[in-house]
């Protein structure tokens, strides 16, 4: 809940009202491109360090990105427990390939993009929404009740509460 966090999901939601508001884009951006190069540059040391030395065919491959954009679109975007979900199933995937499909590149790479399109298709929020969507549904409404003491074709007035609001921020001008 800082300002930094409002001033990237303003930009990201509609970059003019996020100037409106006196967010100056070019500085935000700057911002998140130093955080994200400062962040890569320390899991690269890590990396080094940890291996010894860096190659760059594996530290480079085109393959390794394309896993590592679609670990977060598989897990499910904005929100934290998505792409760590999303690269443990990428590992899953890549063990699998790289067991029951040998050496070959292109067919592991075919069953990466099998799993992204249809990650996309059925799984728009990723699995981590899936999930939440599924198994952490809100409880249902009870039906209306017929009051103590009423006839039998009445029913009490109350109604469950079908939509709730809770800390609701608008801004306009300054």
């Amino acid at each position: 809940n800082t300002k930094f966090h409002y001033a990237c999901r303003a930009l990201r939601n509609h970059e003019g009202a996020a100037q409106m508001l006196g967010i100056d884009p070019r500085l935000s951006r700057l911002a998140v491109l130093a955080l994200s190069g400062g962040l890569a540059s320390g899991a690269g040391s890590i990396n080094a360090w940890y291996g010894g030395y860096l190659d760059p065919n594996i530290a480079f491959d085109l393959f390794i990105t394309v896993q590592s954009q679609i670990a977060p679109i598989l897990g499910g975007l904005y929100t934290i427990p998505g792409p760590v979900i999303g690269s443990f199933g990428i590992v899953f995937l890549s063990e699998f390939s790289r067991i029951w499909l040998g050496a070959h590149e292109g067919a592991s790479q075919l069953v990466f993009g099998t799993v992204l399109v249809v990650g996309i298709l059925f799984m728009p929020k990723g699995i981590y929404g899936s999930f939440r969507r599924f198994w952490m549904r809100p409880a249902r409404p009870a039906k209306p009740t017929r009051p103590a003491g009423s006839p039998v074709g009445a029913v009490s007035q109350e109604r469950p509460c079908l939509l709730s609001v809770n800390n609701l921020t608008v801004g306009y001008g300054e």
